[in-house]
């Protein structure tokens, strides 16, 4: 374009005035479409732009609601996460607080357990209980033992039958004699054990312990039968007739 002025001024200044101004109103009119032409690419231009903008804003506002909906589920996952991050610890807490007291508990029983050495010391003093019933029973069986002898030895010292004439009115009055019934037996005294009463006998002549019977209301013994028992004494059924056992 300068050098297309360049040549037309060139050429003016060798031609008269009236070539002049119609040579300068065509350049003007040819600036003016030059201008115009510009002007109209620049629109076109700015057009284009605009276009691209609405397309960039379009695009941005897409991007922006995608956003705004990645943002809302976000949000969404957020307190559905708060929410079960409070279940657990509500939960923690409660398994938490159950091993608690489930160790409170195997605290308390290991508390009230008894120890190794109160095992040892409990099963101490129940083997000096049995060996001290042991001797009392020795003692008792003794003692029966000594008194049965006495009241055999004393039946067996008894002064012996004098025979003395009556006459017949005075013989007549007389009752018989029941004679009274020796046991073939032993008894060496009364026991009690859970609450009830037995009879502990054995034979007459030298015996051994596991010769000794225990005896209870009903049962027999060489066809002597246990009635009842009484504080000091017991009483036999022996057939149709009953004797009676002191016991001393």
């Amino acid at each position: 374009m300068k050098d297309i002025l360049n040549k037309l001024c060139n050429f003016l200044d060798s031609k008269p005035f009236i070539y002049t101004s119609i040579a300068l109103l065509w350049l003007f009119i040819a600036y003016q479409t030059y201008s115009r032409d510009n002007l109209s690419d620049q629109i076109k231009v700015q057009q284009n732009q605009l276009t691209e903008l609405n397309e960039r804003i379009s695009n941005d506002k897409e991007q922006i609601n995608v956003l705004v909906r990645d943002g809302q589920s976000t949000y969404k996952t957020v307190k559905e996460m708060e929410k079960t991050v409070v279940s657990l610890s509500r939960r923690t807490d409660e398994v938490q607080q159950y091993q608690l007291d489930q160790a409170l508990n195997q605290k308390r029983e290991d508390d009230n357990r008894p120890s190794f050495e109160d095992l040892s010391t409990l099963q101490n003093q129940m083997s000096t209980l049995q060996f001290q019933l042991k001797d009392l029973n020795q003692r008792v069986y003794e003692l029966n033992k000594t008194n049965i002898t006495a009241a055999i030895n004393k039946q067996h010292q008894t002064s012996p039958l004098s025979i003395t004439v009556d006459s017949p009115a005075i013989a007549q009055q007389k009752k018989p004699v029941v004679k009274t019934l020796v046991p073939p037996f032993s008894v060496l005294g009364i026991e009690s054990r859970g609450g009830e009463l037995f009879v502990s006998v054995a034979p007459s002549k030298s015996y051994s312990l596991n010769q000794i019977k225990l005896l209870r209301t009903g049962d027999s013994y060489r066809s002597w039968q246990l009635k009842s028992i009484r504080t000091n004494a017991v009483v036999f059924n022996v057939g149709t007739r009953q004797q009676v056992i002191t016991i001393r």
